[in-house]
């Protein structure tokens, strides 16, 4: 019973009716419409106009400000560009976004105690999107040692003289042998058939030798992968990206052509290995293969091309990487030929066939009318 001014206690009338205090409003509320009963449906929180005006400017800040191969790329066997994590940070720029990274979990075995005498390291992180203190998107990222990337090392011929992987055969009607190729950054030393020093040598896909060498790598990947996702969320650009995939191999580049049935052999009662054909010639060559290799290469794409055979992404980007050109050069040739999403891969890699031309003079030209004239073989003392 409240009190009056002098003290004493006020009785309140028989008919007033005590109001409950009112409740106080949250300190922080996003107002979502209730289904309407006619309708069933949640109404939108935006005039089509605006949401239209939105998605413009979106557009526009990804096609004036971020670069590609710098912000963004397209990665072998994609169909989408991939948000890189310069672009990302650059949305979170763009849209007032901060960002908040935590450290979730670790492993770190530096004596390989735990894991079989092999060293293994593990690293998850979680990051938050907020405007003011409020979440907008989060995700995670995880990132570990024995991922393929990360255990092995594909282990070229090196040089005894500059110690560069830069050693390749040297061709029969050149006198064969080992040369230091100078294209590919090497000293130009020369080296017989037999010597031990090259031929014994260790190749192909072996264990990283120093895997605690990549502990920041590690750290790095597992924030940008915790990253990208909740970015493409938050700023509802997942039609112009794809997830966090450029750090991810593409088997068709590594991988091994294998026989299939003859499914027209078959059908006339017979069986045998398929014939590969340009394209699966192609997508078998990898980032260490020869210059006969990457030459036979060349000659298959041409073929496919003039034959009427539409290529590609996958042998658009493993041409790219045996012979090998810059990810940014060559994602910048993939960007030229692109129209609304829609590549014309088949252009795309008869620009990137003029531009081994270059590169390699002996190679045959181009297909096409507009294709340059076969240069002059090359001095090589092979």
């Amino acid at each position: 019973m409240p009190a009056t001014k002098n003290g004493t206690k006020a009785k309140a009338s028989p008919s007033a009716k005590t109001e409950p205090p009112p409740t106080p409003a949250p300190a922080a509320m996003i107002h979502v419409p209730e289904p309407s009963q006619s309708t069933a449906f949640l109404a939108p929180t935006a005039s089509v106009e605006k949401a239209v005006e939105r998605y413009r400017a979106v557009d526009e800040f990804i096609k004036q400000i971020l670069r590609p191969g710098v912000d963004y790329g397209i990665i072998p066997g994609a169909t989408k560009p991939s948000l890189y994590k310069p672009g990302a940070e650059k949305m979170c720029a763009f849209f007032g976004l901060q960002v908040r990274i935590s450290l979730e979990d670790r492993t770190e075995d530096w004596t390989g105690a735990e894991h079989g005498d092999e060293p293994f390291f593990n690293y998850r992180y979680k990051t938050g999107l907020y405007r003011g203190d409020f979440l907008i998107a989060e995700g995670e990222g995880s990132c570990n040692s024995w991922e393929s990337k990360y255990r092995y090392r594909d282990a070229g011929r090196t040089c005894p003289s500059c110690g560069k992987a830069t050693i390749i055969k040297g061709k029969d009607e050149y006198g064969g042998g080992w040369l230091c190729f100078g294209k590919k950054g090497g000293c130009g030393s020369k080296y017989p058939d037999g010597d031990q020093r090259i031929e014994g040598q260790k190749t192909g896909k072996i264990k990283n030798p120093d895997p605690a060498d990549i502990v920041n790598t590690l750290q790095k990947m597992a924030q940008k992968r915790s990253l990208v996702a909740p970015v493409l969320i938050a700023t509802n650009t997942s039609d112009h990206f794809t997830q966090d995939v450029e750090d991810m191999p593409h088997e068709a580049i590594d991988g091994q052509w294998r026989d299939a049935p003859n499914t027209a052999g078959a059908a006339a009662g017979t069986t045998g290995p398929s014939r590969p054909t340009a394209a699966n010639k192609v997508q078998t060559i990898g980032p260490n293969a020869s210059a006969d290799q990457i030459q036979n290469a060349a000659m298959n794409l041409r073929a496919a091309i003039d034959g009427g055979n539409k290529l590609g992404a996958n042998e658009f980007w493993a041409f790219a990487k045996a012979v090998p050109f810059d990810q940014t050069f060559a994602t910048e040739i993939r960007v030229k030929h692109t129209v609304n999403n829609s590549t014309d891969w088949n252009g795309a890699v008869k620009e990137l066939l003029v531009e081994y031309s270059k590169v390699n003079p002996s190679a045959e030209p181009a297909p096409g009318p507009a294709a340059p004239a076969t240069p002059p073989e090359p001095e090589i003392p092979f």
